[in-house]
């Protein structure tokens, strides 16, 4: 039950939201290169829209992870939440850049430049958001093969039961 509890209410529960942080961060990737290609200014106003929603989408799973973190956590789960959050504040003032460039109407190859610097960060950030994923995975995994241990060793205990409850029985017939 323990297993299963931790398998169902705690490592879903932030694998989920880490699986939030890597949906915002790769859509604010997408639109930010549309807010860089687009000239219409309308579709490229609507990418900026898109970027502060998402923004506002990972704090929300930011702060619903840390109360999870709060009750729950290990080690290993700190330590790569340090390390998704050190890319994020690497990453979020190169989006900013990129984006009053564009306001600036910076010319493209400028914008190129920005999204050069930009881009690695992205790619590193959304890499520690999935190392974040991969271990609450892992940590299911034990969980369940825990589970899996103790239910085939209550199998076992049953059939021990049910073959002395017979032997019982038949000594008490056979009497």
């Amino acid at each position: 039950d323990a297993a299963l509890t931790q398998i169902n209410e705690v490592n879903s529960v932030k694998q989920r939201h880490a699986i939030d942080f890597r949906g915002s961060v790769h859509d604010r990737a997408i639109a930010l290169r549309d807010v860089v290609m687009l000239e219409d200014g309308p579709s490229r106003q609507q990418a900026l829209a898109d970027i502060d929603a998402l923004t506002a989408d990972y704090q929300r799973a930011a702060k619903a992870l840390d109360e999870v973190l709060a009750r729950d956590a290990d080690a290993q789960d700190h330590q790569l939440l340090q390390a998704i959050q050190l890319k994020q504040q690497q990453v979020e003032p190169g989006i900013a850049r990129v984006r009053e460039l564009r306001q600036l109407g910076a010319l493209p190859q400028d914008m190129a430049v920005a999204m050069d610097e930009v881009r690695p960060g992205l790619v590193d950030w959304l890499a520690s958001i999935n190392a974040f994923i991969r271990w609450q995975e892992e940590k299911g995994r034990q969980a369940a093969d825990q589970a899996r241990d103790v239910a085939a060793g209550f199998a076992w205990l049953m059939i021990g039961a049910t073959v002395l409850a017979l032997v019982v029985g038949l000594i008490i017939a056979r009497l």
